[in-house]
């Protein structure tokens, strides 16, 4: 199912979703697809209509 050099990863706690979220929308500047996250075109980074991942949880914790 993954490829190779891929894994999945569970998070476990607040700090490794807030990495993961940095991770993601740090993928653009790294390919050099855009200067910043708020560049890329197809990024919700810095969007204030941006949801929070955390409403997705229903309130509970990481």
């Amino acid at each position: 199912m993954w490829q190779r050099g891929f894994y999945d990863r569970m998070i476990r706690d607040e700090r490794q979703l807030e990495e993961a979220i940095r991770y993601i929308d740090e993928n653009p500047v790294s390919a050099g697809l855009a200067k910043t996250p708020e560049e890329y075109p197809f990024s919700s980074a810095g969007r204030p209509d941006s949801v929070d991942l955390r409403e997705y949880l229903g309130g509970q914790p990481v």
